[in-house]
Parts: C-alpha cells; structure tokens; sequence
C-alpha cells in the first residue's frame, strides 16, 4: 500500500545490532519453523542506525519481518489468546484496531471472487510463467521489451527462460515481488501508449491476468507463515480484513459492483479523492517517517526538522505493540496525513489518544521558514479536508471501542495542523496520571515468545502524551496540555504557569 524508495543505509548497527539480530535468529529457529521456511525468507531490509536503545526490539522486529513479512499476526497472538485481553482488563473493544472492515465481510467477497478460501489461495506458477512469456512474444513493454524483462533477473536470480514452475512454487515471496514489479511496469506501458494505441487493449487484457494473479500470491503469502491460520482461520480475516479487501479490488475485474451488492460496508483505498486506511505493519513501515520527514526518519537528512531529536528506535517497539496503531489519510492515492493512535488512561478516564499527526513534506506551507519549493498546491487546498477526514474516523473508532473521550497531540511537524488542534477545546493533566494498558509487557512477552529469551535490556516505548520536551506550553512542571476532539472532562483545567 505504501510504495516509495528506500535511502540509503550506511554502516549503521554493525555490532549491537547485528549481534542481537543473530540471536534472535537463533531463537526463532529454535521456537519456531517459520524463519527456516526459505518459502517465506528473503527480505531487503533498511539497517538501523544505532541509537544505542531498544536493540532487543529491533532485531525482534526486523527478524520477525524477515522471517513472515508482517508483524500483526504473531505480535496479536498474546491478545488473541487472551493473555492481554484489553476488553477483560479494561473494559475497551479491541477489535476496531485490527480492521477498519468486517471480517464478514472479507470472507464473502473472497469466497465469492476466488472460488476458493484459505489455504488454497496460490497462484497457478504455470499461469505466471504463461503471462511473463506472452509479455516478451507481444511486447507488451514496449519497443525494448526484451531488454526491460532485465528485471525478472534481478528479483528471481534466473533469466525468463530458466524460471520453472517448480521454482516458482518453492518460493511464494520472490513471485509475488516478480507480480508486483510487472504490474508496475504493465501500468506504465499502459500510461505511455494511451488508449488511442493499437496494443493498449492488449496490454490492459496482461495486466488484468497478472493484476489476480498478483491478488493470488498476495492473500497466499498473508496465510502461509502463520500456524495460528491453520488452527483458527477467523483469525486470518480478523486481522487481514484490509488487506484481503484491498488484494482483490486490485486484481479482481468487476469487483466494485459485487462489493456493492453483496458486501455494501466494505472499504479500500480507490486512489480517487479523500480515503482513509490502517498503515499495516509490514517492512515499509520501517521507513514511514523518511516518506513524511519526521523525527522517525531512518535517515537524518529526510528529517525535515534536524533540531528535534531523532526516535527512529522507536518504530521497532510499536511494530511490535499490538495496541498501537498508525492511521493514513491518502488524496487521489497519495499518502498525505497519518496520525498515530494508542488507547491510554488518564487520571484514571479511558482516553483514545492521537499521539502524533504529521503531513508529507508536499504538505507543509513553510521549510526551515521559508515557503515551500515542494509544496503540492493542490493537496495543501484541501489539507482541511484531510484532517477533518482523519478526525471523523478517530471518532469512529473511539465510538466502536467504547471509548467516549479523544485527546489530541497538539506537537505536529506541520505549522497549518498545530493552528488547527489549537481551535479545538483544551486540557491538561499530570504525566503521571498517564497509565499505558499493559505498558511495555506485551512487548516484552513477544520478544520473549519469539525469540526463547528475555530483552536483555530495556524495552523503549514513545508515547507523546508523555513528552514534555516537544515545545514549551507555559504549563507548570510535569503538566501537559492537550486538545480535546470529544468527551471534554467536566472538571477540565489548563494548569497554567504563574504565582
């Protein structure tokens, strides 16, 4: 969902990190088959810098993205359990957090526009090898089709001709990058012809044909790592909603209209206007805060404001706390505001908190002081639009949890969305009357459960709710003030600095 290139990644962790990460290798081979299975193996991902914090996090969490893809369901398997049971405990649904649509819902539409229904989800290896043959014979890349088809070297190690279909069945992950890159490359021949060309129709009747197979390989590698799918399945549409909705609006031809029909609730990214969407915990999660040049750039330079303080450790931790989540809020497909969401309870009144907001760098007026040269006109005419977007469905989100009350982070990386926190309602409270649900333990017992061993050292969470250190609010020691998007407390105050 979230496509963007990766920086470069100097000689940052070479010892702590790749120390820990060894370990934890060794611990996942030992507790568990996945990172054995070289079907789910094969990752490029960033190196962190060493920030000198939260290593055990890290290499859990780069180890578990290594090993499956995505975090969301081995670090869910404590609360699924009931081990963390948020409900039980506190009295707050959980279930919004997973998917923002019904798992109903998913099951339908994927037993209705596959046929078929987990585990039997792989795409035909015999009609990959088929699609990529009839690119090279028709041309469909154009002029130098040959020569373009480079890029099947470059993801599987073999030219076209030396792909079998045995191959292809060994390694479910290499075939669906091999899909996802001939998509691309289909879509951009598309583009480039235009619809007046005599081989458009051709080249649209391929893409469509890698387009599900694309779905295929992408819903298969969702289910294959996972034991927890095999023995309980509702989990599988319980957590992968989403994503499985979004699969098949990608390659299922039609499948507005049967959503319409006989799913009409469902919900995916269009690319067309104002839309919403779950950030899932997947590797590009990594590199979130380079895409909006916040303080959890991974590298320096993409951060836009070099005098905050970098936490780029921490983005290890929240992949792997189950209750924490990112919510994206995209224009005509492009990602343009995400806001970070964690349940919390404050002075004992259960609050969801949106911790952070930041834009893109396209949606910033000013930089450095100065306006913008990168500024998206168009985007930023509408950024009212995207926050009000991205508030209505923290409200939902609040209303499905039980959750009456919202506080706001009034720190952004944006100027225009500090002005506009600052129009709503205000409180404030001690930091010490902030209480986390199960703090940082249910990190900790993934690390432990993932790898065989405890961290072996402290396990860091950023929470800002927390964090007095982002801009002076003329409070007094250890208060912070916060804006209110609903339930504003009967005895709210602001405790101001004075006499």
């Amino acid at each position: 969902m979230w496509l963007f290139a990766k920086p470069e990644s100097t000689a940052l962790m070479k010892n702590q990190l790749e120390t820990a990460l060894a370990m934890r290798r060794r611990g996942f081979a030992e507790h568990s088959a996945i990172l054995l299975d070289p079907r789910t193996r094969g990752l490029d991902l960033p190196t962190p810098r060493d920030q000198n914090r939260n290593h055990d996090a890290i290499a859990t969490a780069i180890a578990l993205l290594e090993a499956t893809g995505e975090t969301s369901p081995l670090i869910l398997e404590p609360v699924l359990s009931g081990e963390y049971d948020l409900f039980r405990e506190y009295g707050i649904r959980f279930a919004p957090l997973m998917s923002l649509n019904d798992p109903e819902d998913a099951k339908v539409l994927l037993r209705r526009c596959t046929g078929t229904m987990p585990p039997h989800l792989r795409p035909d290896a015999g009609q990959v090898l088929f699609c990529l043959h009839l690119i090279r014979e028709e041309r469909c890349l154009g002029r130098h089709t040959r020569e373009k088809l480079a890029y099947i070297v470059q993801e599987t190690g073999r030219n076209l001709r030396a792909l079998t279909t045995g191959f292809l069945e060994a390694n479910p992950r290499i075939v669906a990058r091999l899909l996802h890159r001939t998509a691309h490359l289909l879509d951009l021949s598309a583009a480039r012809v235009g619809t007046e060309h005599p081989k458009w129709e051709q080249v649209q009747a391929v893409l469509q044909m890698v387009r599900r197979l694309q779905m295929q390989a992408d819903l298969h590698l969702h289910f294959l790592p996972y034991a927890l799918f095999r023995e309980e399945p509702e989990h599988f549409f319980r957590i992968f909603a989403d994503s499985i909705i979004q699969s098949l609006a990608r390659g299922q031809e039609g499948f507005e209209d049967q959503a319409r029909t006989i799913a009409p609730g469902a919900r995916w990214l269009r690319g067309r206007g104002i839309e919403t969407a779950f950030v899932p915990r997947d590797p590009d999660f990594l590199l979130l805060g380079d895409l909006f040049g916040d303080c959890t750039s991974l590298a320096m330079r993409a951060q836009v404001d070099a005098e905050v303080a970098n936490i780029h450790w921490t983005v290890y931790s929240w992949l792997l706390d189950p209750y924490y989540r990112v919510l994206g809020v995209f224009y005509h497909g492009r990602p343009a505001i995400k806001g970070h969401i964690i349940p919390l309870f404050i002075g004992g009144l259960p609050v969801l908190m949106l911790d952070a907001i930041e834009v893109v760098p396209q949606l910033r007026g000013l930089r450095s002081g100065r306006p913008n040269p990168t500024l998206n006109r168009e985007m930023f005419e509408v950024r009212k639009e995207l926050l009000d977007a991205m508030f209505e469905e923290v409200r939902g989100l609040a209303s499905k949890m039980g959750i009456e009350t919202i506080f706001v982070e009034k720190f952004s990386n944006a100027r225009w969305v500090r002005a506009q926190v600052d129009r709503l309602p205000s409180d404030s409270y001690h930091t010490d009357d902030v209480y986390k649900p199960f703090g940082v333990h249910v990190i900790e017992e993934n690390i432990r459960r993932l790898t065989g061993s405890d961290p072996a050292g402290t396990v860091e969470l950023e929470v800002q709710a927390v964090n007095l250190r982002l801009m002076d609010q003329q409070m007094r020691p250890g208060f912070k003030e916060v804006a209110v998007l609903e339930g504003r407390r009967d005895d709210w105050s602001l405790s101001l600095r004075g006499p």
